[in-house]
């Protein structure tokens, strides 16, 4: 420790209710060497920030900012806090309970703690007040396990001499390179989408094994709309189903063509009834030929998403039918080779240019996904250019989580999928803590 935050400490220790900040500084000059990221790398997160229109686009650049981040990026939080939008209240306090818990006396102005106490204490939401009584404590760990009136009193005896330790901290050096833009980012994922408009087309089987997954895509599908929709404005949405040869309906059917009366879909799938299906394989390939067929409603420069579900394979004769269908919509999309090859992982191309058709696959399966199935999906996934998922009916994961994170997984693409995933998963959580009623 410095001579002068020496000095500092021991003036604060004289002061009633300083043992929890001086602690905090002891506890950040010990700490073993770190890198951290330079200025510019979170003022990148901040313009972005600015720059969003939606409480979706500014949680995505919230989130961005990981566990180390500069000083300068704490106005944003602190304005998230203080949002209306209760979505970006949580992603707020998520960045701050994310972040190196050594960094936090670095990063916690004097407003923004006071709007934690002041404020954010007084939260009715039980698992949101909680975050912030474990944030606190993170922050001042050696003022103990308080209350929000031990906070309070904490906080009337420290607010006047508060301020947060200097930056860089001691024994941590800076990142060699400073990227000032946001190339590469789940970011500028996230305005490409804005820009440029995502279409899901959900092909799903509707035999009769599948409808507590046909209630789950309903179910997840409300998540999926207030997510997507705040990302990507233009979002469309369809629903094909299919089933088998011989069944008294169609073997594939559009019940809705790729429209931005998303909630339409919604509604659709809470109508759709699982029935028929009396061996195991099904007509997947017509299924999909239904999805890719640009008379759906596809746009050429829009992303573009097929995401199939099911629970059974394909015929054997029929399979390459349908992996050569996906192939050739993600090769040549519209029959022409989009003009710039989409970088793997992140699925996109030259503005402008047709972009390639994912087709991403969740295989259905209660107590394991039996071989044919995992062939069938997996295979479809791989020459779709998507990911192949599984979906365990019965398990403790609720069957619309795994729904709501493979697509959002997809739509960014799966060089995000760690970033993507935990976004969804804060979301999901406080929605279903109520906080967002």
């Amino acid at each position: 420790m410095s001579v002068g935050l020496k000095t500092r400490a021991t003036k604060l220790l004289c002061c009633p209710g300083a043992l929890a900040l001086a602690a905090s500084m002891s506890l950040a000059a010990s700490l073993p060497a770190q890198e951290i990221p330079r200025e510019p790398v979170t003022r990148s997160f901040v313009v972005a920030f600015e720059r969003a229109d939606h409480w979706a686009l500014r949680c995505i650049a919230l989130s961005s900012l990981g566990e180390l981040w500069h000083p300068v990026g704490t106005p944003i939080v602190l304005e998230a806090l203080e949002s209306k939008d209760d979505e970006l209240r949580a992603f707020g306090l998520e960045v701050l309970r994310g972040s190196l818990p050594e960094l936090l006396p670095h990063v916690a102005s004097h407003d923004l703690v006071e709007r934690l106490i002041k404020k954010e204490l007084g939260e009715k939401n039980e698992l949101y007040a909680g975050r912030v009584l474990d944030l606190l404590a993170r922050i001042f760990p050696q003022a103990g396990e308080l209350d929000a009136k031990g906070w309070k009193r904490f906080w009337s005896k420290e607010r006047k001499s508060y301020a947060p330790l200097p930056w860089p901290p001691a024994g941590w050096t800076l990142a060699d390179e400073a990227h000032e833009t946001l190339a590469g980012t789940m970011v500028e994922r996230a305005f490409d989408l804005s820009q440029d408009g995502l279409e899901v087309m959900i092909c799903i089987d509707s035999t009769g094994s599948m409808q507590e997954t046909i209630d789950a895509a309903r179910d997840g599908l409300a998540d999926i709309i207030a997510l997507l929709a705040g990302i990507a404005p233009d979002l469309k949405l369809g629903l094909v189903h299919y089933k088998d040869l011989g069944e008294p309906v169609p073997a594939a059917e559009v019940i809705r063509k790729l429209s931005e009366k998303v909630e339409s879909v919604e509604k659709a799938l809470g109508r759709l009834v699982a029935e028929g299906g009396g061996d195991i394989p099904e007509r997947v390939e017509m299924g999909l030929a239904l999805a890719l067929d640009p008379d759906r409603g596809w746009t050429p420069k829009a992303n573009k998403i097929v995401l199939l579900i099911g629970d059974a394979p394909a015929h054997a004769e029929a399979l390459p039918e349908a992996i050569d269908l996906v192939r050739a919509a993600f090769e040549k999309p519209f029959g022409q080779s989009p003009r710039e090859a989409p970088e793997k992982g992140s699925r996109r191309t030259s503005t402008g240019a047709n972009r390639p058709f994912v087709t991403s696959a969740i295989a259905v399966g209660r107590g394991g996904i039996p071989a044919e199935v995992a062939d069938t999906m997996t295979r479809i996934a791989t020459a779709g250019g998507g990911a192949y998922g599984t979906l365990a009916l019965g398990g403790d994961a609720r069957a619309s989580t795994t729904i709501v994170r493979h697509l959002l997984i997809q739509a960014f693409g799966t060089r995000y999928k760690e970033q993507a995933g935990r976004f969804v998963e804060i979301y999901l959580e406080y929605h279903r803590a109520g906080f967002f009623d």
